[in-house]
């Protein structure tokens, strides 16, 4: 299932999607939860395994219209 993810504090656009999707069974609308980012740079993990960054530039969407949508990975 799709998800659309409305960015946090915009309960005006999130109850929008809602009303509009509300029939849809590929699709499903949350707002985003996070409040802030969970990593710190001050801290570390004793030993950094990772070779880079994971995380990628968000959508454009997200900075544009306020929401993403994500597909779920395929099987």
């Amino acid at each position: 299932m799709t998800k659309l993810i409305v960015r946090r504090g915009l309960s005006a656009t999130y109850q929008v999607f809602l009303r509009v999707f509300a029939d849809s069974r590929r699709l499903e609308v949350i707002e985003d939860r996070r409040s802030r980012d969970r990593r710190h740079q001050h801290e570390s993990a004793p030993v950094d395994r990772r070779t880079g960054e994971r995380r990628g530039p968000p959508p454009r969407t997200w900075d544009l219209a306020d929401f993403i949508a994500v597909e779920p990975p395929e099987e």
